[in-house]
């Protein structure tokens, strides 16, 4: 079913935005959101909802509904005073008012078509499908489409037009890839083909289409505005584009750079790229599955280190690619910390790059200890961010690590549960980390999450936030406001000196958090 920007599946546990953002609903959510959308424009009672969702003999009350009702609007991005899905009838109940739409096509990464030149006589009416094969072996599910009829309903990051001239020996085929929104040619290549043979040929044509795709979304463009993405978030955002996950994103970041890095002359662009996308390996390996050992970590950092270092003096004249290598030298945390901030202020003062700017110079002033300019910082990125985006999200974690390191545990709260409704997804993937040292007890999600986690993942776990969070910060008490929330919580879940034990060994990690831990 579709209302206004909103996707739901059949059993509403899911709705997917047109942007390709994805909401998540409770049990309880899902019941209402069945009651109201199935009663056909009449009202739903207080008491009705609190039927269905808890039984008549229920210890909520009206109160808890409101509650529900609110937590659901929040989700769907609805207003009560100018409502687009539920109206509140005063004294009565709610009323979904949103009217039924056409399902939207989803979003895809590639769309082909038009294709010219598709002579019956030769056989070559099967192009597009054959070459819509190849396309879909080298990216995600569901991320190609082809041009059939519908398919300019399709919403396409670049579209692949085609045209084919046969000869009794060879094919000609003239490829130009287009960025769907500017209409901007990407690349454009002639190839030739056997024609007895020409089928084999396309998986080498597809491999050049993705990559140059992807290589088009990462690299920095010619003209920086205000709201052009960091670095580390565009080289996200094309992996995530091509493959459709958020998770394997790191594995096609690190492929496409290798690729990127062979084709292409600008050698501190590649470098960069590669550095970015080593590190983006890192942020992504907080569970077991991923885990990288203490000594995989370091020279994964080793490299990092010796790509920025290496093309140092070719990025500072470029302000998107000077600020993530002094983000880079900030990660690391190798005794680079003044370099790398003065390389940030310069690339602020002579570039228009705001929202880029205001990411990076909002970390150094956190690690430096001030934290309201920093946040100050953070929400006018935000401001030039687009809405639900992946900057949006990466400005939120930035901004909870802040809230943690200066002890603001409200804050961080609050801004957690914003981040939570924006990706649900990312609840379980750092709610613990982000947990609060008062709580005796967490939401029953986290507390069943807290206990199926064994010593081993625990300690990976309180590694893993020091590398990625608290060591950047300058002073000790400063890191251990941000380890505070999960080692408690871990060490009510061991018991304190069964935890001790634990990070003991963890501290003869080169990167020592033992006074962090």
């Amino acid at each position: 079913m579709r209302f206004h920007d909103l996707t739901f599946d059949e059993m509403f546990a899911s709705a997917r935005r047109d942007n390709g953002r994805q909401i998540t609903f409770t049990r309880k959510e899902r019941a209402v959101l069945s009651a109201l959308i199935g009663s056909e424009g009449r009202i739903v009672s207080r008491q009705y909802v609190l039927d269905v969702i808890d039984g008549a003999s229920a210890e909520a009350g009206e109160r808890n509904v409101d509650f529900l009702i609110n937590r659901l609007r929040n989700k769907l991005g609805d207003k009560a005073r100018n409502p687009r899905f539920i109206a509140t009838q005063y004294g009565e109940g709610y009323l979904w008012i949103a009217p039924p739409g056409k399902l939207a096509a989803p979003r895809a990464f590639l769309r082909i078509g038009p294709v010219y030149g598709m002579d019956m006589e030769w056989e070559l009416d099967s192009f597009p499908e054959v070459l819509g094969g190849e396309l879909s072996e080298r990216t995600g599910e569901g991320r190609v489409v082809l041009a059939e009829e519908s398919a300019h309903d399709h919403d396409a990051e670049y579209t692949v037009e085609a045209s084919l001239f046969p000869e009794p020996r060879r094919l000609h085929i003239a490829l130009a890839l287009r960025h769907g929104s500017t209409g901007e040619i990407v690349m454009s290549d002639r190839i030739q083909a056997p024609m007895d043979d020409w089928r084999n040929c396309l998986g080498a044509v597809s491999r050049k289409l993705v990559d140059a795709a992807w290589s088009h979304k990462a690299a920095v463009p010619h003209t920086i505005s205000p709201t052009t993405n960091p670095l580390p978030v565009r080289v996200q955002e094309a992996s995530t584009t091509v493959t459709g996950d958020v998770q394997e994103s790191w594995r096609e970041s690190l492929t496409r750079t290798s690729r990127h890095n062979a084709t292409t002359s600008d050698n501190a662009e590649s470098g960069l790229m590669r550095a970015t996308a080593l590190y983006t390996r890192l942020l992504h390996q907080d569970d077991k599955a991923t885990a990288l050992s203490a000594e995989a970590w370091d020279r994964i950092e080793d490299e990092i280190e010796e790509l920025v270092l290496a093309n140092l003096h070719a990025v500072k004249d470029n302000a998107i690619q000077a600020l993530g290598a002094a983000k880079l030298l900030l990660f690391i945390t190798r005794g680079y910390f003044d370099r790398a901030q003065s390389m940030a202020k310069e690339a602020f003062e002579r570039s228009p790059a705001f929202a880029a700017a205001f990411a990076t110079l909002g970390q150094f002033r956190a690690c430096s200890g001030r934290f309201e300019e920093s946040l100050s910082l953070y929400d006018r990125a935000i401001e030039l961010s687009e809405p639900e985006s992946d900057f949006h999200v990466y400005l939120l974690i930035l901004k909870i690590v802040a809230f943690m390191a200066c002890d603001d545990r409200e804050r961080a709260h609050d801004t957690g549960l914003v981040l939570f409704r924006l990706r649900p997804e990312t609840r379980l993937r750092i709610g613990l980390l982000t947990a609060s040292p008062e709580e005796t007890t967490l939401p029953d999600d986290l507390e069943r999450h807290l206990r199926l986690v064994d010593k081993a993942q625990a300690a990976h776990m309180a590694l893993y936030l020091y590398r990625i969070s608290a060591r950047q910060f300058c002073r000790a008490d400063h890191q251990r406001n941000v380890m505070d929330g999960l080692c408690t919580h871990l060490a009510r879940r061991f018991g304190r000196e069964s935890w001790l034990n634990v990070t003991e060994a963890a501290s003869s990690d080169r990167t020592r958090p033992r006074q962090a831990l």
